[in-house]
């Protein structure tokens, strides 16, 4: 979510809605560093980026940011999950 579109939505200026977000997303880093990762873990890895006309896509693909996904496997359910993009 962009400051701009939350200024919209929320009727405040684009500066109040840059620090809003600010602090969201400050609160939800720390809460995220609680969490860790337990049991059954899966990992994969992904490519990150939209669509280019012409050239060659998936792996290969210029543009795309790697990431790798971890997921807990809780049951048939999934747990907490981390992302990360990798060089």
């Amino acid at each position: 979510l962009s400051a701009l579109r939350l200024s919209k939505q929320v009727g405040v200026s684009w500066i109040t809605a840059h620090r809003m977000l600010r602090k969201m997303r400050h609160a939800m880093a720390d809460r995220d560093s609680i969490y860790r990762l337990g049991g059954l873990v899966e990992l994969d890895d992904a490519f990150v980026g939209g669509r280019r006309s012409g050239g060659k896509s998936g792996r290969g693909a210029e543009g795309k940011t790697p990431i790798l996904v971890a997921i807990e496997s809780r049951d048939k359910q999934a747990g907490f999950m981390a992302m990360e993009t990798i060089p």
